[in-house]
């Protein structure tokens, strides 16, 4: 509650002063658990549009909209879902906050959403919720990426973290060996459904 206040207030004063952005925002680490466990929605979609709008308060908030879904967790009017967050640009006004997420025109996603439509950023753990799903040329199924693009190498034992570690330095050609094997989009929604049928 009052890591919410803190941000409402940062907002507030923002749009007072008209700074055009805020100061950088974190999130608390979170296990592949309490993502699943945390959220009231999680789904796979791929965004198909972003509009930016005034909310009453005169913040700047972006409907990020979402079709082609599957539902792993909660309701969602098909075929479409949203998500808003805030941020964004009116006219010649922006709104950015560093380290927030956000999401991209034609990018398929799985996302864990918690509080959407009453909290500014309702993804559970900001990026650490936010997931690119992406063809497999050689399966023709799809894998499981992180916010960031790195390949999700491995799944969490219980109450676990997900896995990339030491793709990073594969990626920016700092030597090593091929770039690892995603984990598939099938093996992942699975590990989701066990989580949440404990």
């Amino acid at each position: 509650m009052m890591r919410k206040l803190g941000l409402t207030l940062m907002v507030l004063v923002s749009l007072t002063l008209g700074a055009p952005s805020l100061d950088a925002i974190t999130f608390q680490p979170k296990s592949f658990d309490e993502l699943a466990d945390e959220a009231e929605q999680i789904f796979i979609g791929t965004v198909r549009g972003a509009t930016s709008r005034r909310t009453d308060k005169n913040a700047i908030v972006t409907d990020y909209m979402f079709g082609d879904l599957e539902l792993i967790k909660g309701h969602a009017p098909e075929p479409h879902a949203s998500i808003t967050m805030l941020g964004g640009t009116v006219g010649n006004e922006s709104m950015t906050i560093a380290g927030a997420p956000d999401f991209v025109i034609g990018v398929r996603y799985l996302v864990f959403v918690a509080g959407n439509g009453s909290v500014i950023f309702p993804v559970v753990g900001g990026h650490q919720g936010i997931f690119q799903i992406r063809p497999d040329p050689q399966t023709g199924g799809s894998n499981v990426y992180d916010y960031s693009g790195r390949p999700i190498i491995g799944l969490p034992a219980s109450k676990g973290t997900l896995s990339n570690r030491g793709v990073a330095s594969s990626l920016s050609g700092g030597g090593g060996s091929a770039t690892p094997t995603a984990v598939s989009t099938e093996a992942f929604v699975r590990a989701i459904r066990q989580v949440l049928q404990r």
